[in-house]
């Protein structure tokens, strides 16, 4: 091949900018709040979601999250302490320290997460002078503030069992301890409280209503508790509790504050105020679950799990909390043609799903989805015409095309509910295939006709199994290129897991099908009859995940042939999706795995322990291929990583190159970026005269790298070179420039 190329020494002063390679977000929902604390200019709170600030002279929001340092999103409590610095407690026993000044987490305090016990929630965290209390599923532990080493941990706190679940504590004159098995007292005089005999124990027997015990507060110069029944007051005279406010008795109290000559005392839907011995309940409760309360001079802040609010008798609200989806649970995703990531929220009723732009979350529910009767979506399918359906939990599934919402039920179709009620409507798997039909697989369908299409001309038909006699569960569907439906199914009540079924109504793929069924089993090589997830590659082949390892079906006219994926073998896989590269984005009970296009190579793995995933435990995965990015879905949030995987472009007509200029210096490595390739591009580095620096081939998709290197590994002169890129044919041919500043 011969290359013309005519170059012009020009000054280049480009700025190009693009999402930055291996760069990971977090994206949760904020709003169920389980702990808060007021500072002088606004309030922490923490959720399952991760951490935030909110400022009130500025309304503004700061978020806090694995991916901005923090070892957990799953948060559980939060103090400050006098030096203002934000302590973070978690559900895994980890404690992030923030300094508000830098804007950094500066420290990560790991010893009770690295602990042999099996619980380790960090259930309260209270700062007094230089000490940080920290409430724990074992026991007490004391922290300075300063040096973040522990003074102490109690385990064995009087008569109680050793290692019991501690609730908050309380410095009165000694310190209180509130546990699951009721209340532990330092005894007077008594320092060295590591030794059981120097704690008071205090049960239903010595007067507490109830043994699971919430918080301490000071009142009127006596200690009150509350607990699952009420509250209780405890007497210095007898050294034991009795009942405190009888109207209460038998009321589950979440929270507990005093304030002045007042008591704030909180259940699950209402706010009482005890002042001048008088029980009121001035402020009206809306459609919300109270959590807990936070308060300081001259302010109270009610934590629901639908944000943040002051109390008001008029119950006009504004809640407080970060926009986001409705959600932490990201059941099954996809991305659409336009960008946006699209997510079921599983069999939650009334959560719907959660459209995400990159910018902003829009939730859809019944307030938005007209006629929608149970709105619990479970996984998202988009078609190659960029229509979305969305697989619900009672109502079918729901289309939305043209802007508009049409649901598909046992009302307005054919389709058969469950053997309890056949017009609830279970939907788990939406496919479409080569002619643009709709296929519909049902859960438990009372018919025992579990596999329906839509046809482009509206009207429908029915499929029944004809491999089993009993009511099929149906979990996932995919049709591949020669139209064969791959199914997950199970039998109705059967604890062996789901199986792989495959349907074709034109013909049989085997000799031995029946009627255009099939099934593979272990005994063509799946390494476990429990499938939980399947999914078809670029080159048509079948990927299959089971409770014991990852398969592919590289011949679907020959499905019993069946191939083991080596590196993942054992792992329990949850999750597969493909690349623009064809390569397998892998989810598992044990975090996400990236393999080669074929499967024979582990190239990257992630865990929630080296990385910002949320939790291990994979949902889900999407990809959008336009922008690189990899969608991690799971029970506490979502995850996202931008990958040099993009999906090629169909031009070279907007090929560049960044950073430009380059800056080489030969104690550091750089990474030029090669954008807006066509698919299997080869590239060619250029002098200003022609010569061929290097060659370079790349992954096969949008972008390629170049390290700044010649032929001979040396990294190059400062000076304009020319990119050249073009197809294997030679067909297609696109020139840039980038500059080069050796230091």
């Amino acid at each position: 091949m011969k290359y013309f190329i005519s170059v012009f020494l020009l000054l280049i002063s480009l700025n190009i900018s693009a999402q930055q390679v291996g760069t990971w977000k977090n994206y949760s929902n904020m709003s169920d709040i389980n702990d808060a604390v007021l500072t002088s200019d606004g309030i922490w709170a923490v959720t399952t979601g991760g951490a935030f600030f909110y400022n009130f002279s500025t309304n503004t929001y700061l978020e806090l999250n694995k991916a901005k340092g923090l070892s957990s999103n799953d948060l559980t409590s939060v103090a400050v302490d006098k030096y203002g610095k934000v302590w973070f407690g978690s559900s895994s026993g980890t404690i992030d320290v923030y300094n508000p000044e830098s804007g950094l987490v500066i420290k990560h305090i790991m010893d009770i997460y690295n602990s042999d016990k099996t619980k380790k929630q960090v259930n309260e965290l209270r700062a007094e002078g230089d000490t940080i209390y920290a409430a724990l599923d074992f026991g007490l532990s004391l922290i300075n503030a300063s040096s973040y080493s522990f003074y102490d941990t109690y385990l064995k706190l009087g008569s109680f069992s050793t290692d019991t679940k501690v609730i908050s504590s309380f410095k009165n004159d000694v310190l209180f301890v509130a546990t699951e098995n009721g209340i532990a007292k330092q005894k007077k005089g008594q320092n060295n409280l590591s030794y059981p005999d120097s704690w008071d124990n205090f049960t239903t027997s010595s007067g507490l209503l109830s043994e699971s015990v919430g918080k301490f507060v000071s009142y009127k110069n006596s200690t009150v508790v509350s607990s699952a029944k009420g509250l209780a007051v405890y007497n210095n005279s007898s050294g034991n509790w009795t009942s405190y406010i009888t109207a209460l008795n038998n009321t589950p109290i979440v929270d507990l504050i005093s304030r002045n000559d007042t008591l704030f005392i909180l259940t699950a839907s209402e706010l009482f105020v005890f002042a001048n011995d008088l029980l009121t309940s001035p402020f009206v409760n809306s459609s919300y679950t109270n959590n807990g309360l936070s308060a300081k001079t001259g302010q109270m802040i009610l934590l629901t799990n639908n944000g943040m609010v002051e109390p008001k008798v008029s119950g006009s609200y504004t809640f407080i909390a970060p926009q986001g989806p409705s959600s932490n649970v990201f059941m099954g995703m996809a991305v659409d043609d336009d960008g946006n990531l699209w997510a079921g929220s599983g069999n939650s009723p009334g959560t719907g799903f959660y459209k995400f732009d990159g910018y902003a979350w829009t939730n859809y529910n019944t307030t938005n989805i007209p006629n929608a009767n149970f709105p619990s979506f479970i996984k998202v399918f988009v078609a190659p015409d960029n229509t979305k359906y969305f697989m619900n939990w009672g109502d079918g599934f729901t289309r939305f095309k043209d802007n508009k919402f049409q649901i598909f039920n046992a009302y307005n179709t054919d389709l058969v509910g469950i053997s309890k009620d056949v017009n609830y409507v279970v939907v788990q798997g939406l496919a479409t295939d080569s002619k643009g039909n709709l296929w519909i697989l049902t859960y438990d369908s009372a018919n025992k006709v579990p596999l329906a299409v839509l046809k482009t001309d509206s009207t429908w038909a029915f499929y029944n199994d004809v491999l089993s006699d009993k009511i099929l569960q149906g979990y996932d569907l995919a049709v591949d290129e020669y139209d064969t439906k791959w199914l997950l199914v199970s039998d109705e009540g059967s604890s062996t897991g789901n199986r792989l079924y495959y349907f074709n109504e034109s013909k049989s793929v085997t000799s031995s099908d029946k009627n255009g069924w099939g099934q593979v089993t272990e005994s063509n090589g799946l390494s476990s009859s429990t499938v939980n997830t399947m999914v078809i590659d670029r080159r048509g082949e079948i990927w299959v995940g089971t409770s014991a390892g990852l398969n592919s079906i590289v011949n679907t006219k020959s499905p019993r042939s069946v191939t083991t994926i080596y590196p993942l073998r054992s792992q329990v896989v949850t999750a597969i999706a493909v690349d623009a590269l064809n390569q397998k984005w892998v989810g598992t009970t044990q975090g996400a795995y990236l393999l080669s296009s074929d499967g024979t190579k582990l190239l990257a793995s992630y865990t929630s322990a080296d990385s910002p995933l949320p939790s291990d435990q994979i949902r889900s995965i999407a990809i959008d291929d336009n922008q690189g990015i990899v969608y991690f879905g799971t029970d506490y949030g979502l995850a996202s990583l931008t990958t040099s995987s993009l999906a090629p472009a169909t031009d070279f007509s907007n090929l560049s190159v960044f950073p430009n200029p380059v800056y080489l210096d030969k104690g550091n490595s750089v990474n030029v970026t090669i954008d807006g390739l066509i698919r299997d591009s080869e590239i060619k580095i250029l002098s200003i005269t022609g010569k061929v620096i290097t060659t370079i081939t790349s992954p096969g998709g949008k972008i390629a790298f170049w390290d700044g290197k010649d032929l001979n590994g040396n990294l190059v002169n400062s000076g304009v070179y020319i990119v050249v890129a073009y197809d294997a044919e030679g067909n297609s041919v696109g020139t840039t420039k980038v500059a080069v500043l050796k230091k």
